[in-house]
């Protein structure tokens, strides 16, 4: 895996942002109005890692404040973030104070951007449409990152999370293809419960 190593600011949340994917986040805690103050007024990103149980994960996501929904006069905030990249956590420095936010030192995967393969991508486009019930050009979609395939369709947190902690590309294909195998499994037991549609 190629990375480059740099610290952030750090928001342990109980979700998963994929880059690429928009998330809608409720500020409230005084160390997180201010990681979001600092990180709107200079345009720096921070880090969601992936927890599980309350756990802190190895890896996670880098995010920027896309767009402010609404401001309180308590300076709480509704925002929307944007997941740009992952990261492996390489350590992680824990606030002294419950008014300071934590940061780490993180890896930041630079395969995030890689191309799917064709046979992953042909895969994809052959299933979204069964899955989703929407239409996909192909056209619009070649030569993506898995990413911005993989926020296209309906995923819980454990799916996102075995994204992110794929360290590779081919890793995180085998993980594409077997999400695409299981919902397309849920969608054809779904549509035999339903039974037939008759007109």
């Amino acid at each position: 895996m190629n990375s480059s190593a740099l610290q952030l600011p750090i928001f342990p949340l109980p979700l998963v942002v994929l880059p690429g994917e928009e998330r809608g986040l409720h500020i409230f805690e005084p160390r997180y109005k201010l990681l979001i103050a600092e990180s709107i007024a200079s345009h720096r990103l921070f880090g969601i890692p992936c927890t599980k149980a309350g756990r802190i994960l190895g890896f996670g996501t880098m995010v920027r404040v896309s767009r402010v929904l609404k401001k309180y006069e308590d300076q709480r905030l509704d925002i929307m973030v944007e997941g740009t990249a992952t990261f492996d956590l390489e350590g992680l420095m824990a606030a002294e104070t419950k008014e300071v936010y934590g940061t780490a030192m993180v890896q930041v995967n630079e395969e995030d951007s890689l191309p799917v393969t064709h046979r992953i991508f042909d895969l994809f486009c052959s299933s979204y449409h069964e899955i989703t019930g929407k239409i996909l050009d192909p056209d619009d979609y070649a030569g993506s990152d898995i990413f911005r395939l993989a926020v296209k369709l309906p995923l819980h947190d454990e799916q996102k999370i075995g994204l992110v902690s794929a360290r590779t590309l081919a890793r995180r294909e085998t993980q594409l293809e077997k999400i695409l195998r299981y919902l397309l499994l849920v969608r054809k037991q779904e549509q035999q419960i339903r039974g037939p549609v008759f007109p």
